[in-house]
């Protein structure tokens, strides 16, 4: 089920500096250089802790704009996979926002160039990049009635066709004004990879010169 959160193994998950990794990618090395995003790091008790609640849609600390996301996949005690790459949302169409389950509602869409090679190669259905209406990279859900958010990458929801066992849930854990954390699986069907993650808003572009 797609909402369903098994812990897929005895995982140990390991703090990394992931700031050096983000240096290799040009598009974020403005927000690498500035101190106040930090590395991500992984929240306490990652596959036991209880997500947090949020009353409505509007208390998540996420709106449209520029993220950096930061994925850590654990191999072992001693190898850990990262990759980090850009992360751009928007609202969300009205036409798309409930689906026939009408406690879910999905407010934000978005497209990544995260390489999720990087990390184990977890299930999409199709590339995390995708900006159609129909079938974005990125959608963020809000359940009513657990009071959580979950951001599908590569399985957006369809009214019109259901795709089983594909994609990668990321599910928000902890959240504040400065960064998002959480942790996340991939939705096929092998146990691995899974792992924690980090959401920090880039800074805001410069105007060009002359404009």
């Amino acid at each position: 089920m797609r909402h369903a959160w098994q812990p897929s193994g005895a995982y140990t998950h390991v703090r990394l500096i992931a700031v050096a990794h983000c240096l290799a990618y040009s598009s974020l090395a403005l927000a690498c250089a500035r101190s106040d995003l930090g590395q991500c790091t992984s929240p306490d008790s990652l596959w036991s802790v209880a997500p947090q609640r949020f009353d409505a849609p509007s208390d998540v600390p996420l709106r449209a704009g520029r993220y950096r996301l930061t994925m850590v996949a654990a191999v072992d005690s001693t190898q850990q996979l990262t990759a980090v790459g850009s992360l751009e949302l928007w609202t969300a169409p009205p036409d798309r926002r409930h689906p026939p389950n009408r406690s879910i509602t999905y407010f934000l869409q978005g497209a990544s160039d995260i390489d999720l090679a990087r990390v184990g190669s977890p299930s999409v259905a199709y590339p995390v990049s995708s900006r159609a209406p129909d079938s974005a990279g990125v959608e963020l859900s809000y359940d009513a009635e657990s009071g959580t958010v979950e951001a599908w990458l590569g399985n957006s929801y369809s009214p019109a066709l259901m795709r089983m066992d594909q994609g990668t849930v990321l599910l928000i854990l902890t959240a504040d004004s400065t960064r998002v954390r959480g942790r996340w699986r991939s939705g096929g069907r092998r146990p691995w990879p899974s792992g924690y993650f980090c959401v920090d808003a880039l800074p805001l572009r410069s105007p060009s010169r002359g404009a």
